[in-house]
């Protein structure tokens, strides 16, 4: 009888009541089970601006102006608050930067596993216990990637990275329309590929673009503010399986090229048949490739759009960088009867990271105006820190956002103008170590930043080398500046309005 009232009670009930009720349920457990995280009272102050278990939820939808009032709101510049149950210490100033920058004992890796991205959520603190530093991985993947970048095997794709770039631009035509941000993105994930993955990708377009498009989805497919939800939660929310989806699409696609390879006996020469060679497992392998491929295409991809677009309406930078271009191809070249673009495609990779000093400083402000988001760090000795007078408590995360430097105008006049005269001798901003952030410092610099650098150098030059171009919209109409940017996103992201680049071949 009680079975017979309990299943007629279900099948009339209301499905998404029940939802709710299981959602409720759960998430009293966490907050149960799973309390918050104490902060030190020698931590800073808590903000204002948080609510009781979710904490400050406007960090997810606003995060420099959330980070710019809660230093407004702190007598030191400093201040703590929760993401869900997880303590939070938010820093500024130099003397701060400097500290965070150079600490031993604030992890990188545990300090990643705050960001939406991530999958697994970060480890819960077991009593007075030191955070597990679970970053085997992460040695490894450093490893490979120095391996990668050494003297004796950094420029061997140089060859098919000049190859990959004058095709592409040879289907532009003599004269169109295209948008950086797709096209010239494109571009940088194929050069990306080539160098930290494997040839099979890099010359299908086919399966490149498949790739790339798998790729897109694992990093657009997140909510950032899940992350203050219990995991079991969080595994059934559309963004989670999504990226789910595209991670497991992804690694079927390169356990395929491995397991061909193992099978044919086929040999190429690229970083996947590296690791194949260094006996690493399958597992290790595919977690390399992916990680690069984000660390390579998530911030290069954009930044190169953007140098085009700040180059397209800056007329005095073309003709410095245009100039760098030319004089290059002259000293390299001997055929003086050849294209730009073909003397171009002479210059030894010691050519591509000396002869562009214009260049290099017109990419850095790039990097300077469009770098967006927070540096991340977890306290993981075990003991309370010390870090600019404030103290993070074992197992607090630490954070820095990159516009408390790169938008201060004590540093940077103007600061939301792109000006690479900024850098010249006469003026020499940011010249201290501490003020300019845009490739890392201290302890952690970017391990990927001189492919980086001679990815996005390729791409400019050569398509400076070969089209005349300007900045228009949609319709064609002449853009006089790019639009400003929306300082609350998350990193460096395409613009909220597409642009595009109207270019036509250089006699």
């Amino acid at each position: 009888m009680l079975s017979l009232f309990a299943s007629s009670f279900i099948t009339e009930a209301s499905w998404p009541i029940l939802a709710v009720l299981g959602f409720i349920s759960i998430f009293a457990s966490y907050v149960v089970f799973s309390p918050r995280q104490s902060l030190s009272p020698h931590s800073p102050k808590q903000i204002s601006d948080q609510y009781p278990i979710f904490g400050a939820l406007r960090y997810f939808s606003a995060r420099w102006d959330f980070y710019r009032d809660a230093i407004a709101e702190s007598k030191t510049g400093n201040f703590s608050f929760y993401l869900g149950k997880y303590g939070v210490i938010g820093f500024s100033g130099r003397q701060a930067r400097k500290e965070f920058f150079e600490s031993k004992v604030l992890s990188l890796h545990e300090g990643t596993s705050l960001s939406p991205q991530v999958p697994n959520p970060p480890q819960s603190i077991q009593g007075g216990k030191p955070v597990q530093d679970t970053s085997a991985f992460a040695d490894y993947f450093n490893r490979r990637i120095n391996r990668m970048l050494s003297r004796e095997n950094f420029g061997k794709c140089v060859p098919a990275m000049i190859r990959d770039t004058q095709t592409r631009l040879l289907e532009f035509g003599d004269s169109g329309m295209t948008d950086p941000f797709d096209s010239i993105h494109s571009l940088v994930f194929q050069l990306t590929v080539r160098n930290v993955g494997c040839n099979d990708i890099a010359d299908d377009r086919t399966l490149l673009e498949k790739t790339r498009g798998i790729y897109e989805t694992m990093e657009n497919s997140y909510n950032p503010s899940i992350i203050v939800l219990p995991w079991i939660v969080k595994a059934f929310t559309p963004s989670f399986i999504n990226q789910s989806i595209a991670g497991a699409r992804l690694y079927f696609i390169l356990k395929g090229i491995v397991d061909k390879r193992k099978k044919t006996g086929q040999r190429e020469n690229d970083t996947l048949q590296y690791l194949m060679d260094q006996g690493d497992d399958l597992g290790k392998m595919i977690g390399f490739i992916i990680g690069a491929l984000f660390a390579g295409v998530v911030n290069s991809g954009i930044n190169s759009g953007w140098l085009l677009c700040y180059l397209a309406t800056n007329p005095h930078w073309m003709v410095e960088v245009r100039k760098e271009v030319e004089n290059a191809a002259t000293k390299y070249s001997t055929d003086k009867t050849a294209s730009l673009s073909d003397r171009l495609a002479t210059l030894p990779v010691e050519a591509w990271e000396s002869e562009f000093p214009m260049l290099d400083l017109c990419l850095k402000e790039t990097i300077r105006v469009q770098g967006q988001g927070v540096f991340q760090r977890r306290n993981v000795s075990g003991s309370d820190l010390t870090i600019g007078g404030e103290v993070v408590p074992n197992g607090a995360f630490a954070l820095y956002h990159v516009a408390d430097t790169h938008r201060d105008e004590t540093i940077y006049k103007d600061p939301e103008i792109w000006d690479p005269a900024r850098y010249l001798p006469d003026r020499a901003e940011g010249s201290n170590k501490l003020d300019y952030i845009g490739w890392g410092i201290g302890r952690h610099p970017c391990p990927g930043m001189r492919f980086a650098k001679l990815e996005m150098n390729m791409i400019v030059a050569f398509f400076v080398a070969t089209y005349d171009y300007t900045l228009v919209d949609k319709q064609g109409l002449a853009i006089p500046q790019p639009p400003p940017l929306n300082r609350n996103n998350m990193a460096a992201s395409k613009p909220d309005t597409p642009l595009y680049l109207k270019y036509e071949r250089r006699i």
